[in-house]
């Protein structure tokens, strides 16, 4: 299961435990703890407490008029779930206390509660996901992902001080991934795939439809990548491209990220190394499609890299 950082207030640790323990249960409500903490917010979907800086859960009810997707679930017990933020009519979403709760618990890799709405009234049943931890944001869906009590055990029980050495914030790490010629970069690979989708349905059937690194089969935040920047349609060739989540792909972009040409396993950056969210796959070996990617091509982007 996901582990709960020691930083955290004592009441703030004993609702996040209270998810994780509580994992695949069904409640009608789940009912404040015995010092007063309410678990979530009957109101609105994302519940950030008056006494803390993070979002402390999420909800999806079956009336919702956002655009939550359901969760996909892998064999081997992770899951990965599509969240929408909050909007408010008139308002920008940036600013809006919730969503700045979510952002900051993505920064400080802080995991919140999920619970999604099996039935409706008058018999309100809530099934609990259990814990999950903010992958990114893109096109205002948070990308969540959680493991179940049946996965092997890809995340410690027990948080130690390693598993919170953070090398960058999120912030931090966009303003590398900003840089003003990697903008020039995204804006024309924005452009490029508007006239792609052979190329990148290529990809994915190759791939298998998930990313070649995290294994993510999400569709929505699946993206064919180029291994060396558009060029051309001469550049939309199997061999220079590959099938990234979407926040894997900004840092291959900035050159956080390689692939070895002769093992095809995962390098990362010294930069984000010993990050939380990253670290698990370094050393990875990537989806066999990559068997596809001219060697050559990986030897440019890992020397572009510096690694």
């Amino acid at each position: 299961m996901l582990p709960i950082p020691d930083s955290l207030p004592p009441r703030h640790k004993r609702a996040l435990a209270w998810f994780s323990e509580n994992t695949g249960k069904v409640f009608g409500w789940p009912i404040a703890m015995a010092d007063q903490t309410i678990l979530a917010n009957r109101a609105k979907g994302i519940y950030k407490p008056a006494w803390s800086n993070y979002a402390l859960s999420v909800k999806q009810t079956l009336s919702s008029t956002y655009g939550d997707h359901d969760p996909i679930h892998q064999e081997n017990g992770i899951w990965t779930y599509l969240y929408y933020q909050e909007e408010q009519e008139g308002k920008d979403p940036e600013q809006l206390s919730s969503n700045r709760a979510m952002k900051q618990c993505l920064i400080d890799e802080i995991p919140i509660g999920v619970l999604r709405q099996l039935s409706p009234k008058p018999n309100v049943r809530y099934s609990v996901l259990g814990l999950a931890r903010i992958i990114g944001k893109s096109a205002g869906y948070y990308l969540l992902e959680g493991t179940t009590k049946t996965a092997n055990d890809k995340y410690p029980k027990q948080a130690t001080e390693s598993d919170f050495e953070y090398s960058k914030s999120f912030d931090s790490l966009i303003q590398v991934c900003e840089a003003p010629d990697l903008r020039m970069r995204r804006l024309s690979n924005i452009v490029q795939r508007q006239g792609q989708m052979k190329f990148r349905e290529q990809l994915l059937t190759i791939y298998e439809r998930q990313c070649a690194i995290t294994a993510c089969n999400v569709p929505d935040v699946l993206e064919a990548a180029h291994v060396l920047p558009y060029r051309g349609p001469g550049s939309n060739h199997i061999s220079n491209g590959i099938v990234l989540r979407a926040d894997v792909h900004l840092l291959f972009d900035a050159g956080l990220v390689a692939i070895d040409p002769f093992s095809r396993s995962v390098i990362l950056s010294p930069k984000i190394k010993s990050n939380l969210y990253y670290k698990q796959y370094n050393g990875i070996p990537v989806h066999p499609g990559s068997k596809n990617i001219d060697p050559e091509l990986l030897k440019a982007h890992k020397h572009y890299c510096g690694l």
